[in-house]
């Protein structure tokens, strides 16, 4: 943190944070944490949306999950994250009042790599944000699951957005997008999500290969 700035950070409806230069690394390193998860919630908008689902403006684009026991994962998933440290920045909660199977867009800090979510997929409105400090600690982290679907990161340096593509263990990898499905690419992970590949790579499953070795000419 800059020695001459000292950064005042709100957390929405739970408590606020004075970041100061002063402050212990590791206080100074939860401040630099909070301060890019805030900026990160906000610009995607979930604050707004929250607000706009709360007076019902917001279901044109919103939609509740498809049945009750979605909502009981969800819900699972996020109480298992603040039990082990996780700090809730935007919802957290059912949405009761609009219909019994809305969760609230979800935005969490602090989640633990031993969560839930870190394991099993949410299936539901859930951000979770962890620190980390190097490259290598954040790919060993990406990689300890038993799936391995896709893998996305934000980078602008080309040789790191290579070293890391490279190391994900997934079959389909977004560089700056969340955005990787195209019928002229192949679609398939590694690991439990399974082999093989659809899409491009499709018609090779109806062709025969043929090996022909040469010797003698």
């Amino acid at each position: 943190m800059n020695s001459s700035l000292a950064v005042f950070v709100p957390i929405e409806s739970s408590f606020n944070l004075l970041c100061m230069p002063t402050s212990p690394p590791s206080f100074q390193r939860r401040c630099l944490h909070l301060l890019s998860a805030m900026a990160w919630t906000r610009k995607r908008g979930f604050f707004r949306i929250l607000t706009l689902l709360q007076t019902q403006v917001g279901l044109r684009s919103y939609g509740p999950l498809i049945h009750s026991n979605a909502v009981a994962k969800v819900e699972a998933h996020v109480k298992d994250a603040i039990s082990r440290g996780a700090t809730v920045l935007v919802g957290g909660k059912k949405l009761d009042s609009i219909g019994p199977n809305f969760y609230a867009p979800t935005v969490l800090s602090d989640v633990s790599p031993d969560s839930q979510n870190f394991k099993e997929e949410t299936f539901g409105p859930v951000a979770t944000l962890t620190k980390f400090d190097t490259e290598e600690e954040v790919i060993k982290m990406a990689n300890n699951t038993e799936v391995g679907l896709a893998g996305y990161f934000y980078a602008r340096d080309i040789g790191r957005v290579w070293r890391v593509a490279e190391k994900l263990e997934v079959g389909m990898v977004g560089i700056n997008t969340g955005l990787v499905s195209a019928a002229i690419a192949p679609f398939g992970g590694v690991k439990e999500t399974g082999y093989g590949r659809e899409g491009a790579h499709g018609i090779e499953e109806y062709l025969n290969t043929k090996f022909i070795s040469f010797g003698g000419l």
